[in-house]
């Protein structure tokens, strides 16, 4: 892989600098692999510059769509919590005891009447 060359949408490795993770920076809280910088690592550990060059072109490829934390709490923020279901389970069984006691309320008054007839 020559200097020059990176796969298209990924950052140089000047720009990764400030990232805690070798090859990977924070760009629009998306994580961005910096293929450049990797593949250099992987020549500088024994790998052929082809061997380099598909290793990071896979890895890319597989990465490209991967969901991160700040996007799954985002998608999880409309979700109801267990803290949610359990105020909803007692307001529910509250509802449905109230109706109960007034359905038997009527039972009796209904049987109360027909006795009467």
């Amino acid at each position: 892989m020559a200097a020059s060359h990176q796969t298209p949408g990924v950052e140089s490795s000047a720009t990764a600098s400030a990232s805690m993770r070798p090859g990977v920076r924070e760009h629009s809280k998306r994580p961005m692999f910096d293929t450049l910088q990797v593949a250099n690592d992987l020549k500088k550990g024994g790998f052929s510059e082809p061997q380099a060059e598909a290793l990071v072109s896979a890895f890319s490829a597989i990465t490209r769509d991967l969901v991160t934390k700040v996007d799954l709490k985002a998608a999880l923020k409309n979700y109801p919590t267990k803290i949610d279901l359990a105020a909803l389970e007692t307001r529910l069984t509250v509802r449905i005891a109230i109706i109960s006691g007034i359905m038997s309320g009527i039972v009796v008054g209904a049987v109360g009447l027909i006795i009467k007839l």
